[in-house]
């Protein structure tokens, strides 16, 4: 299969995968929120964030494994994958058991300073036991994982994904059978549904790929020198989401951070969408840029922009237009605080991968340290401006616009210094990228605009919107936005794809 072809089936998995769970995600949490009860529930999600907010090293060192392993696939180097490979399995597995251990020993101290009701303060502590051994598990998938992603098997790695959220919903659902279930109860049923889909990961690529393999550990600099700098990317996106949350709780109280709270939830399932095609995109990159192409590297800088920031606008569209519906239909009220910051919060999320195809140019060629250094800087910046408007008496929506300007910020850094890395110069970016993205939007706005107008506030409208905005997306996307080439490489895949099926037929 062709390299665009594969983009394109990768793509399509991957937005396949996010639908389902999606759903299922949203089923898994209302079923373990009625349950536990919202003192449970809350109990449960303020340990899994204190044990989740350990591995941010081990995340950045990820996604620097899988960028040099499929550089060396784009070169055709087998056995540096091998050694980079081979090295992050090493690493995952040791970091793994020690994530484990090392909660085991501090699932007291840790719990100390978490505040629950009774009877949930007691069982704090073991519950922070079971959610460091599921995390030990994702843990060890990570090294899996990036070669899977490295490889472009993104449709491989969406089956073993649905199959975990699947699984997920299994022990939410287990919930439903235990008489009086605690949040001990639910840590333990999840840990176990991770921990099945992990073990099928783990023999399934032990045995189907030598590069999978436990090797000695000779390429841990290669992997840290980079992950070392993907770390203050990291910190600045932490920055953006649970710092501002940290603000508001701190300056505007816990009303105000419930609301921005619901809003970031809904920004994140966007999120989720992006980043989930971001990584069918950044490996094709790499490996372009592996085998020098530099023509190839801009082609895809350019698609990867438009692909991802337009098919955002699919989420963004509802989110924005029908805020207030959706958050009385799911949370049974909508204050314009909540509904103000929500909008603010999509709104950045869409905003953010304008600049997405120059990120996966900045990655592919490995110049990350003052890129990594400057988004975290804006940031720094941006929320610093944020919080001392609000000290000032500012509305409480003016720390999640800072985030907003900050991301603005990110795009326009981008565009103006790495042009020569996507090969991309900022006209040709505003031209190719940017003008028909806003055409698109503008699309969105007025088809949801006129609904809007039109129809009362029901679940006919909201569904009417959600219909209206994906057809006009992917009609303005394909008139509007692909040119020639990628029309006819849209219809190449297409008819591949039916073949495949007659084949399988």
């Amino acid at each position: 299969m062709n390299q665009a072809n594969l983009l394109l089936l990768n793509t399509g998995a991957t937005f396949a995968r996010m639908a389902a769970s999606v759903v299922l995600g949203l089923w898994t949490t209302r079923i373990a929120y009625q349950e536990l009860g919202r003192e449970g529930f809350g109990a449960y999600a303020a340990a899994l964030a204190v044990v989740m907010l350990l591995p941010v090293l081990l995340e950045a060192f990820s996604s620097s494994a899988q960028r040099h392993i499929a550089y060396a696939i784009g070169a055709a180097d087998a056995d540096e994958v091998h050694k980079v490979s081979g090295t992050f399995v090493t690493l995952s597995l040791a970091a793994a058991a020690v994530f484990a251990a090392v909660i085991f020993t501090a699932a007291p101290l840790l719990s100390a300073p978490l505040q629950a009701a009774p009877p949930h303060a007691d069982r704090l502590s073991a519950a922070l036991v079971w959610i460091g051994v599921m995390t030990s598990f994702v843990i060890a998938q990570a090294p899996y994982r990036s070669y899977l992603i490295a490889r472009q098997s993104i449709a491989l790695l969406t089956g073993f994904e649905m199959l975990e959220s699947i699984a997920r919903f299994g022990a939410a659902a287990m919930l439903l059978w235990k008489v009086g279930p605690t949040i001990v109860d639910y840590a333990r049923y999840t840990t176990i549904a991770v921990g099945i889909p992990t073990m099928f990961v783990l023999a399934w690529c032990t045995i189907r790929y030598s590069a999978c393999r436990p090797t000695t550990p000779t390429r841990v600099g290669l992997i840290a020198a980079m992950g070392a700098w993907i770390t203050l990317g990291l910190a600045g996106w932490k920055l953006r989401t649970q710092g501002v949350q940290v603000a508001i709780n701190t300056l505007y109280g816990a009303a105000e951070t419930a609301s921005y709270n619901v809003g970031l939830q809904l920004a994140l399932y966007q999120n989720n969408l992006s980043s989930a095609v971001y990584r069918a995109v950044r490996p094709a990159t790499i490996s372009a840029q592996g085998r020098g192409k530099t023509q190839h590297v801009r082609q895809l800088a350019i698609s990867s922009s438009k692909l991802i920031s337009i098919g955002t606008l699919i989420a963004a569209g509802p989110l924005l237009f029908e805020t207030r519906t959706i958050l009385t239909y799911w949370i049974g009220e909508a204050p314009d605080d909540m509904v103000t910051m929500a909008r603010l919060l999509v709104g950045w999320i869409a905003l953010k991968d304008l600049s997405i195809g120059h990120l996966t140019a900045i990655h592919a060629d490995g110049r990350v340290a003052r890129h990594e250094a400057l988004v975290l800087g804006i940031d720094l910046v941006a929320l610093t401006a944020g919080c001392a408007a609000a000290i000032s008496g500012a509305p409480v929506w003016v720390l999640p616009m800072a985030a907003m300007l900050a991301v603005i910020g990110h795009g326009v850094m981008r565009v103006m210094l790495y042009s020569d890395v996507a090969a991309l110069t900022p006209r040709d970016w505003a031209s190719s990228v940017l003008a028909p993205w806003a055409s698109v939007a503008a699309g969105v706005a007025i088809v949801s605009a006129l609904l809007i107008g039109l129809l009362e506030p029901t679940v006919t409208r909201l569904v009417l919107v959600v219909a209206g905005t994906a057809l006009v997306s992917a009609f303005m996307t394909y008139i509007v936005v692909f040119d020639a080439e990628e029309r006819r490489r849209l219809w190449e895949a297409v008819q591949g794809a039916r073949r495949r099926l007659s084949g399988i037929s």
